[in-house]
């Protein structure tokens, strides 16, 4: 498993705002809905996110991988995050 804890994760993320160009995004929302879908497809066993740009914007996307951690390219795959700073949470430690 690879969780970590708070301190290291808020010590990551304001790094990366701290640095970041002014404006770029910091932070993308999926529905837990979506997600779900996208993880109980057949032959899913992770996700991987890559990064994008969308009228200038950095953004996510979700696509299934298999059990050789190939993209599984022909199922869902999930884009349309919620992206801050446009849509942040009023109050979060890992907002720096």
């Amino acid at each position: 498993m690879a969780f970590i804890n708070l301190a290291e994760a808020t010590e990551m993320t304001h790094e990366y705002q701290n640095n970041a160009p002014v404006g770029e995004s910091i932070a993308a929302t999926f529905k837990k809905e979506e997600m779900a879908q996208l993880i109980n497809q057949a032959g899913v066993e992770g996700v991987r996110m890559y990064f994008a740009r969308t009228e200038g914007n950095l953004t996510l996307f979700v696509v299934g991988t298999d059990d050789e951690n190939q993209d599984l390219t022909d199922g869902l795959i999930l884009d349309y995050a919620s992206i801050c700073p446009h849509y942040c949470p009023p109050s979060s430690p890992l907002i720096a």
